[in-house]
Protein backbone atom coordinates (compact mmCIF):
# COMPACT_ATOMS: atom_id res chain seq x y z
CA UNK A 1 0.00 0.00 0.00
CA UNK A 2 1.14 3.29 -1.13
CA UNK A 3 0.71 7.26 1.02
CA UNK A 4 -0.50 9.52 -0.62
CA UNK A 5 0.48 12.85 1.56
CA UNK A 6 -2.41 15.48 1.85
CA UNK A 7 -2.37 18.53 1.59
CA UNK A 8 -3.84 19.80 4.75
CA UNK A 9 -2.79 22.14 7.78
CA UNK A 10 -3.37 25.78 9.04
CA UNK A 11 -4.91 28.40 5.99
CA UNK A 12 -1.96 30.40 5.58
CA UNK A 13 -2.01 33.80 7.33
CA UNK A 14 -3.17 36.35 5.46
CA UNK A 15 -0.66 39.58 4.71
CA UNK A 16 0.20 42.41 2.63
CA UNK A 17 3.04 41.05 1.44
CA UNK A 18 1.53 37.60 0.22
CA UNK A 19 -1.25 39.50 -1.91
CA UNK A 20 -0.58 39.32 -5.36
CA UNK A 21 -1.91 42.43 -6.93
CA UNK A 22 -1.59 41.23 -10.45
CA UNK A 23 -1.48 43.93 -13.49
CA UNK A 24 -5.19 45.71 -12.39
CA UNK A 25 -3.45 49.25 -11.32
CA UNK A 26 -6.49 49.17 -8.73
CA UNK A 27 -5.71 45.99 -7.02
CA UNK A 28 -2.65 48.02 -6.45
CA UNK A 29 -3.99 51.45 -5.39
CA UNK A 30 -6.56 49.12 -2.99
CA UNK A 31 -3.49 47.43 -1.39
CA UNK A 32 -1.87 51.06 -1.11
CA UNK A 33 -5.00 52.44 0.63
CA UNK A 34 -5.23 49.59 3.08
CA UNK A 35 -1.57 49.62 4.53
CA UNK A 36 -1.98 53.12 5.03
CA UNK A 37 -5.17 52.32 6.92
CA UNK A 38 -2.85 50.55 9.31
CA UNK A 39 -1.46 53.11 10.89
CA UNK A 40 -4.59 55.60 11.70
CA UNK A 41 -7.87 55.62 11.70
CA UNK A 42 -9.77 56.59 8.12
CA UNK A 43 -13.03 55.90 6.48
CA UNK A 44 -14.72 53.68 5.64
CA UNK A 45 -13.75 51.55 2.54
CA UNK A 46 -15.84 49.12 0.01
CA UNK A 47 -13.76 46.60 -1.82
CA UNK A 48 -15.62 44.71 -4.64
CA UNK A 49 -14.45 42.92 -7.22
CA UNK A 50 -15.33 39.12 -8.78
CA UNK A 51 -14.97 36.47 -6.82
CA UNK A 52 -11.54 34.99 -6.50
CA UNK A 53 -10.20 39.15 -6.81
CA UNK A 54 -8.65 39.03 -2.80
CA UNK A 55 -10.92 41.01 -1.36
CA UNK A 56 -11.06 39.08 1.58
CA UNK A 57 -7.28 38.57 1.76
CA UNK A 58 -7.11 42.34 1.87
CA UNK A 59 -9.47 42.39 4.37
CA UNK A 60 -7.60 39.31 6.32
CA UNK A 61 -4.29 41.21 6.20
CA UNK A 62 -5.43 44.58 7.31
CA UNK A 63 -7.11 43.39 10.32
CA UNK A 64 -4.07 41.36 11.27
CA UNK A 65 -2.04 44.36 10.65
CA UNK A 66 -4.00 46.53 12.84
CA UNK A 67 -4.09 43.92 15.75
CA UNK A 68 -0.19 44.07 15.30
CA UNK A 69 -0.10 47.62 16.75
CA UNK A 70 -2.46 46.13 19.95
CA UNK A 71 -5.45 47.12 18.89
CA UNK A 72 -8.76 44.87 18.28
CA UNK A 73 -11.24 44.45 15.45
CA UNK A 74 -14.44 42.88 14.83
CA UNK A 75 -14.96 40.49 11.69
CA UNK A 76 -18.70 39.90 10.34
CA UNK A 77 -19.63 37.89 7.01
CA UNK A 78 -22.30 35.98 5.92
CA UNK A 79 -21.54 33.21 7.69
CA UNK A 80 -21.30 34.97 11.14
CA UNK A 81 -24.85 34.21 13.37
CA UNK A 82 -27.00 37.16 14.37
CA UNK A 83 -27.66 39.32 16.72
CA UNK A 84 -24.22 41.16 16.11
CA UNK A 85 -22.95 43.24 19.16
CA UNK A 86 -20.82 46.51 18.29
CA UNK A 87 -17.82 46.15 20.59
CA UNK A 88 -16.67 50.31 21.05
CA UNK A 89 -12.74 49.07 21.79
CA UNK A 90 -12.58 47.62 18.30
CA UNK A 91 -10.39 49.96 16.20
CA UNK A 92 -11.62 48.19 12.93
CA UNK A 93 -14.71 46.99 12.00
CA UNK A 94 -14.82 44.35 8.83
CA UNK A 95 -17.83 43.48 6.84
CA UNK A 96 -16.72 40.21 4.72
CA UNK A 97 -19.26 38.95 2.06
CA UNK A 98 -22.21 41.44 1.57
CA UNK A 99 -23.39 40.42 -1.07
CA UNK A 100 -24.69 36.63 1.06
CA UNK A 101 -25.98 38.79 3.44
CA UNK A 102 -29.90 37.96 4.49
CA UNK A 103 -32.46 40.86 5.54
CA UNK A 104 -30.87 40.03 9.10
CA UNK A 105 -27.42 40.76 8.30
CA UNK A 106 -28.22 43.98 6.55
CA UNK A 107 -29.55 45.14 9.28
CA UNK A 108 -27.16 43.89 11.92
CA UNK A 109 -24.18 45.55 9.16
CA UNK A 110 -26.21 48.59 9.16
CA UNK A 111 -26.70 49.24 13.15
CA UNK A 112 -22.73 48.16 13.48
CA UNK A 113 -22.05 50.41 10.58
CA UNK A 114 -23.90 53.22 12.58
CA UNK A 115 -22.03 52.13 15.93
CA UNK A 116 -18.89 52.55 14.31
CA UNK A 117 -19.27 55.83 12.70
CA UNK A 118 -20.70 57.02 16.42
CA UNK A 119 -17.29 55.67 17.66
CA UNK A 120 -15.07 56.66 15.48
CA UNK A 121 -14.33 53.19 14.11
CA UNK A 122 -12.14 52.62 11.07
Amino acid sequence: MRQIPLDIGPVPVATFDSFLAGPAAGNNAALAHLQALTAQNGAPVYLWGPAGSGKTHLLRALTGAVQATGRSAGWFSAASSTPWEFDPAWALLVLDDCAGFDAARQHAAFGLLVEAMTHGTQ
